[in-house]
């Protein structure tokens, strides 16, 4: 019997795809190519060329003959967001998922989007985005939302590339405003209030940056500066006094005044930079007075900094949360099918827990729902002295999980380290107790662990957007130039990491006497064996405030302890970077040290500390000279990918095994 496709029915596509394109014949391929390649099916495909000059309309036709695809062509240039009403004119699916022409998704996202909208039919529309508190996929209410975006958290900053919306609420609110760099923004402050959102894991899509963008904010004059920030700030004003917002009036006064403070000092700024054309701009089309802004930048807001929004923890209601399930459809890869009962295992589960009580089981539980099932997990009690011990034996009647319990506690790193003394898979797996993995996890990492037997360690970054397209595998030079020139990774709980147990055991394990034992044993491993980067989103984190913050005041011993071993290893005989580069890191360090010596005295706020640690800023040359030709020339392979439904392009309509 054939196998039936995911998500395919008889009826109307449940998604309609949108591409809108105007000269973006260097990426329109790649963009194309990503949404053939979704292993969910049951979607169409609709691009609209807004009269572009080069020959993006010529790429897009060759993909129409694939039954789902339809190209159109504007009769004149519309204009970005106008554009976007016009494709979306055309849908006859259930859901809208935009996705720019220079951007691309990966294989799992449909189906792991149209999973969390089904499962929350109240929600207008999902956020791919890391929330924390919020184990997705789940539901933030209106008022949840508008208290954690006006909060400072930024979720309604989402770009069209990382929602899905739902149809009927779409056309309910009039579309998109057509007004550019503002519309997507006050779309889903409108539809927040009215419907609530579904949060759905990050790590779907990929948001190439590139010279031709015109969304580069340091390009554009004031004018444009200007005309785009009173924008933002009246709408974000429009949307917390309107009569439907879900926030309490005490609530909405104490956000107005917060962001009437977050704008004063962008005007202020802007005039000691001497931008006063800025300044003047600023002011105008934010419809305030010189006055007005003055008196909003001189009075603090209660209880929070004037800087920028400030973040608070964020707890959503009972309500809000969801069980991890598995996914739309039945069908597995093939990797599910390896006997359970090999010897050894594939991959090795370890979870370490210390009075884990209240996570431990839903933790265990997401361990057992993975589509891949040739794994063993191996629980390390560390002395707990709640019922973390008893809770993990009540799953002892699967054969693959295994319970280990220490006499006397031997703390945090020593306990990880006891479990993957007692691993017996190719791949050790960490899963902190009061975290989870999505059902793909395992799949989607010991495919490209396998595929790229090389690496020593296997990267799943979860704390920011990734530079890279994933998978990308790190020389150890590669590795280095980014920790200490760019945007460190390696700093990554274990919960995102697998590590080959050959490279663990040969690095030695984590230091228990080393607060950052992770980040230490992770660069430590690069030095030696590439590190391959995989997207994020496999894994469920509960964060909170202190997690969040990579450095905490009043962690100046632990900080200057970093930054001992930090050089230790830069001075390492087998350190990979050039001599050159050593002494532009070492000089990095010597900053970073008066930075966080100064923090001791002048604090972390005021205008003289942000002063100085400006003229102690870190060299970061690498992002430059990196990620950006990797930025523009990544081209997306549907064959490196799990279970990927391969276009015609790539080689066949068949899935891929």
């Amino acid at each position: 019997m054939a196998e039936v496709v995911k998500g395919e029915t008889n009826g109307e596509p449940m998604v309609s795809v949108l591409i809108t394109v105007y000269n973006r014949e260097k990426y329109v391929a790649t963009a194309i190519e990503s949404v053939l390649a979704q292993t969910y099916r049951n979607f169409e495909l609709i691009i609209t060329d807004d009269c572009s000059r080069d020959p993006s309309l010529q790429i897009a036709q060759r993909y129409q003959a694939d039954r789902r695809v339809k190209v159109y062509r504007n009769e004149r240039n519309l204009g970005d967001y106008a554009n976007r009403n016009r494709a979306a004119s055309l849908a006859k699916g259930k859901y809208l998922k935009y996705v720019d022409a220079d951007d691309l998704i990966y294989p799992h996202c449909l189906e792991t989007m149209v999973h969390a909208m089904e499962m929350f039919p109240q929600a207008g529309f999902g956020i791919s985005s890391s929330v924390p508190g919020v184990l997705s996929p789940a539901m933030l209410s209106p008022r949840e939302t508008y208290l954690y975006d006006y909060g400072g958290g930024g979720l309604l900053d989402a770009g069209p590339v990382s929602t899905i919306v739902r149809r009927a609420d779409f056309e309910a609110i009039g579309r998109f405003n057509e007004a550019r760099h503002t519309s997507d923004g006050l779309c889903w402050l409108t539809m927040a209030r009215r419907h609530g959102v579904a949060i759905i894991a990050p790590g779907l899509y990929w948001w190439r940056l590139h010279d031709e963008q015109e969304s580069i904010f340091e390009k554009r004059s004031a004018a444009a500066i200007a005309e785009v920030s009173g924008r933002r700030f009246r709408f974000a004003m429009e949307a917390l006094w309107a009569e439907d917002c879900p926030l309490s009036i005490q609530e909405r006064k104490a956000f107005a005044q917060k962001w009437h403070a977050y704008y004063g000092r962008s005007v202020i700024n802007a005039m000691l930079h001497m931008k006063l054309d800025l300044a003047r701009r600023l002011v105008k089309e934010a419809g305030l007075s010189f006055s007005a802004v003055l008196k909003a930048f001189c009075v603090q807001p209660a209880g929070s900094q004037a800087s920028v929004p400030s973040f608070q923890p964020f707890s959503p209601s009972p309500s809000s949360r969801s069980p991890i399930v598995s996914g739309l459809s039945a069908k597995v890869s093939a990797f599910q099918h390896v006997s359970v009962s090999a010897s050894p295992p594939v991959v090795s589960v370890l979870i370490p827990a210390y009075n884990a009580e209240r996570t431990i089981g839903e933790a265990i539980k997401s361990v057992q729902d993975q589509r891949f099932g040739n794994w063993e997990l191996l629980i390390v009690d560390d002395a707990s002295t709640d019922r973390t011990a008893q809770i993990a034996a009540s799953f002892a009647s699967d054969p693959r999980v295994r319970l280990l319990r220490n006499e006397q506690r031997l703390g945090k790193w020593a306990n990880h380290n006891r479990g993957a003394e007692a691993a017996r898979g190719e791949f050790v797996k960490f899963l902190h107790a009061d975290d989870l993995l999505y059902p793909h996890c395992l799949e989607h990492l010991l495919y490209f662990g396998q595929k790229y037997r090389q690496a020593g360690l296997i990267q799943s970054c979860e704390g920011v957007a990734p530079q890279y397209l994933a998978p990308k595998l790190q020389t150890p030079r590669e590795a280095y130039q980014q920790e200490y020139f760019g945007a460190v990774t390696l700093w990554e709980s274990p919960t995102g990491m697998v590590y080959r147990r050959d490279a663990w055991k040969s690095s030695g394990g984590l230091k228990a006497d080393c607060p950052s034992a992770p980040a230490r044993l992770h660069l430590e491993m690069a030095r030696t064996a590439p590190v391959l980067l995989v997207y994020g989103g496999l894994a469920g984190y509960r964060r909170g405030s202190q997690q969040l913050r990579h450095r905490e005041r009043g962690d100046f011993a632990r900080s200057m302890a970093d930054l001992d071993w930090l050089s230790q290893l830069l001075h390492h005989p087998e350190c990979p970077l050039e001599d050159s580069e050593v002494a532009v890191a070492t000089r990095n360090l010597q900053r970073l040290r008066r930075k966080w010596a100064l923090s001791q005295w002048l604090g972390e706020e005021g205008r003289l500390a942000r002063f100085a640690y400006r003229r102690l800023r870190p060299s970061l040359r690498y992002g430059a000279e990196y990620w950006g030709p990797y930025y523009r020339d990544a081209v997306f392979d549907p064959h490196l990918y799990p279970d990927a439904a391969l276009s015609p392009q790539a080689g066949g309509e068949e899935v891929m095994r």
